[in-house]
């Protein structure tokens, strides 16, 4: 579906426009697989298809999303404490809202459309592309903001205590800090990262389903 029928779909969903549209890129690694959960030096790069999230405010005290993906729609109260009821999918969006609280940051209630072309469980950072879309949108319609590196450890803090998952950094900080036509050097320890160019004239990256 691309961004114009998105759009449509947002309004027809939740009966007003979108007044917040987030792009939030899959990614590949070249160097450093399994190194990000345990501190180690990666070199990612952010790719081409991406989550997309579209958001507005609204009157309920409650974020409500759908996800055109399982073509669900679900909420949850603005002051949610713990998700573990929740289906595993909507965690990673209440995970996000709840670490934005711990950080003083309160969406007002909100509309959510999840959409995008980044394939889900395919080893391209989806989770992590969800988390960074619903957090850099519910701190829009908060009209909040805080530095990137910041967001991207709330991002992993949403996915490790609320959604289970035993992640490292590296996939919420190429997706919030990535250079068009660069890798990123990333130290998962400091995060401490800087831009590598790739000058690869005729060089394309190609991702592979090896079945296993």
């Amino acid at each position: 579906m691309n961004p114009h029928d998105e759009a449509v779909a947002f309004r027809t969903r939740f009966g007003a426009a979108a007044s917040v549209v987030v792009r939030a890129p899959g990614r590949i690694n070249l160097l450093g697989d399994h190194t990000d959960y345990t501190g180690g030096l990666v070199l990612p790069i952010a790719i081409d298809k991406a989550i997309r999230v579209l958001a507005a405010p609204s009157a309920h005290p409650r974020i409500r999303c759908h996800t055109r993906l399982l073509d669900v729609t679900l909420d949850f109260p603005i002051d949610i404490a713990t998700c573990g009821q929740l289906p595993q999918w909507l965690r990673y969006v209440a995970g996000v809202a709840i670490v934005l609280r711990s950080r003083g940051v309160a969406p007002p209630g909100a509309d959510l459309w999840i959409g995008g072309d980044l394939p889900v469980g395919a080893g391209l950072g989806s989770s992590a592309a969800l988390e960074v879309g619903v957090a850099l949108a519910l701190l829009a319609i908060s009209d909040a903001d805080m530095p990137r590196e910041e967001i991207a450890q709330l991002c992993r803090r949403a996915e490790n205590e609320h959604a289970g998952a035993p992640c490292g950094i590296m996939d919420q900080m190429i997706c919030l800090c990535a250079k068009a036509n660069h890798a990123m050097r990333l130290d998962c320890t400091s995060l401490d990262h800087r831009a590598v160019p790739l000058n690869l004239p005729g060089a394309t990256f190609v991702v592979i389903d090896s079945g296993v």
